[in-house]
């Protein structure tokens, strides 16, 4: 979505827990978007990934042992293991919105 907007984007997905992270329905759901989780294996939520961060989005609350973020909370996302379709349908709108927002900074940026 972003390269599709012109945008340059470096997007890591982290996880509080990464092990508990995709079910076998839930990859065969996301093989069938096009989407291998095995190219890029789950990986566990660092501090330092947080501070290398410009945007962090969040899906469950951030353990107290990361102290406070500024961070978009998207908590109320369904569970994609749960209901995939309609967490697709949620996360596609907010990304949608989210590459909006950065390619009007980006278009802000380049006229100043």
């Amino acid at each position: 979505m972003a390269a599709a907007r012109g945008l340059r984007a470096n997007i890591q997905s982290r996880g509080i827990a990464p092990e508990d992270a995709v079910t076998l329905q839930l990859a065969a759901a996301l093989a069938a978007d096009g989407i291998d989780v095995a190219s890029e294996p789950a990986q566990q939520l660092t501090a330092a990934d947080l501070a290398a961060a410009d945007i962090i989005v969040l899906f469950n609350p951030l353990p107290a042992r990361f102290g406070a973020w500024r961070a978009r909370d998207w908590s109320d996302t369904p569970s994609m293991n749960a209901d995939y379709p309609a967490a697709r349908t949620v996360l596609l709108e907010r990304l949608a919105a989210l590459a909006d927002e950065l390619a009007s900074a980006a278009k802000a940026d380049n006229a100043a």
